[in-house]
């Protein structure tokens, strides 16, 4: 996008590496039961343990920049537009920003100017000045989450002209 923004789509799934919580939770129960302070069972724990501390949900980034039609469309209302799209948004700022595909763990540098943005209605409505007009529909995490109403201007707000 010609300010610098990039969006693709991130996609999250279940964990395939980690077990069903069930399954670990028995396994924990049965071993901690048996423990006595045998090696071989502390070592049992803790390979259960490990796995209960596995995410639950791995994420995977498509590297192809989505376009404004991919993501916005008109309305039968005038002046209002809908955002709607699959799965989640990763939205980065820098022109020329390279994202790369597959399980995605941002570093640092970059999830500073990073947001994610996840709907909870099927489309987040917003007017021709950006305003969302259902705000309760969309969610961001990263820097624009960060920002919120502290560094937002009102609508109507006009800089004052020094004379």
């Amino acid at each position: 996008m010609t300010e610098g923004f990039q969006t693709y789509r991130l996609v999250k799934r279940p964990n395939p590496a980690r077990l069903a919580d069930s399954l670990i939770n028995a396994k924990l129960k049965y071993f901690r039961k048996l423990a006595n302070g045998s090696f071989l069972r502390m070592d049992s724990i803790k390979k259960w343990s490990d796995q209960q501390r596995m995410p639950r949900l791995v994420s995977y980034l498509y590297n192809t920049p989505l376009s404004m039609p991919d993501l916005v469309k008109r309305t039968d209302q005038q002046g209002v537009y809908a955002l709607g799209f699959q799965d989640q948004l990763y939205v980065v700022y820098g022109k020329n920003k390279q994202v790369k595909a597959g399980e995605f763990k941002p570093d640092i540098a970059e999830a500073a100017s990073a947001t994610t943005v996840n709907l909870t209605a099927p489309y987040a409505f917003f007017d021709n000045n950006g305003v969302i007009l259902n705000p309760a529909g969309v969610i961001f995490e990263g820097a624009w989450g960060k920002g919120r109403v502290a560094q937002t201007l009102p609508v109507d707000f006009e800089p004052n002209e020094k004379k």
